[in-house]
């Protein structure tokens, strides 16, 4: 997903991960000495990323009512 950056894929991830932790993009950047617009751009990235994988997945699964009561059951225990 990240292929091409001349920044590492771990540092990359590791920087991503801390965004949460921080509570905004720019924390983040100062933290992981990064700039902003770097960040939004990995994020974009990764984003694009996991809608594609997630539309591969979840296309066309011919889910009965059911199965999908019973997911979302399972998902609302889960929180």
């Amino acid at each position: 997903m990240f292929f091409g950056l001349n920044t590492s894929r771990e540092e990359v991830l590791r920087t991503l991960a801390i965004i949460p932790v921080m509570g905004s993009i720019r924390e983040a950047a100062r933290a992981a000495h990064h700039d902003k617009n770097t960040i939004c751009r990995w994020l974009n990235t990764a984003g694009a990323h996991s809608k594609e994988v997630t539309d591969d997945f979840l296309h066309n699964l011919n889910l009965t009512r059911a199965q999908v009561d019973k997911i979302w059951s399972y998902v609302n225990k889960r929180g």
